[in-house]
C-alpha cells in the first residue's frame, strides 16, 4: 500500500497521506522525488490531507522545519493529532496555514497563490538523511 496519493487537482498538486502512516526520512524522499516530476512544483499551492498521520519521526520533522515551498500550503485535518501535527508544521519556512474543511483550504489557497510565478531555478526538497 502507498503512503500517500499525490494528484494534480485544477491549479494545486494534493497530497493525501493513508491513514496511520509513520512518515520518516524515506517516506519524505518517496513524496520528494514524485514532487520533482510535477512540472513546476516549486511553486504550485499544495494542499495535504494530514488523514489521521500516526507520527512524524524527528528527522523528518527537522526536515519539514527546514523545507521552504514558494507557493502557499494549505493542511486539511479534522482530529486532536491532526491539529498537533499542522501546529508543528506550520513553524516551517513555507507559508502554510491549517484548516479543518477542505472548501476553505481551497479557498485560501486560490486567493494567497500566485497565478504566474516569476521562474525561479528547479529545485529538489531538503534530502532527509
Amino acid at each position: 500500500m502507498e503512503d500517500f496519493v499525490l494528484e494534480r487537482v485544477a491549479a494545486t498538486i494534493e497530497i493525501r497521506w493513508r491513514p496511520g502512516v509513520v512518515i520518516g526520512p524515506a517516506e519524505l524522499d518517496v513524496l520528494a522525488n514524485t514532487l520533482t516530476h510535477v512540472p513546476g512544483w516549486t511553486a504550485v499551492p499544495i494542499l495535504i490531507h494530514l488523514g489521521l498521520i500516526r507520527h512524524i519521526t524527528l528527522p523528518a520533522r527537522t526536515a519539514l522545519l527546514q523545507y521552504r515551498h514558494l507557493g502557499p500550503i494549505g493542511l486539511v485535518g479534522n482530529d486532536p493529532v491532526d491539529r498537533v501535527i499542522a501546529a508543528f508544521i506550520t513553524q516551517s519556512r513555507s507559508r502554510t496555514r491549517y484548516f479543518e474543511d477542505v472548501t476553505d483550504a481551497q479557498a485560501w489557497l486560490a486567493s494567497v497563490g500566485d497565478p504566474a510565478p516569476a521562474p525561479v531555478p528547479e529545485q529538489r526538497p531538503v534530502p532527509v538523511r
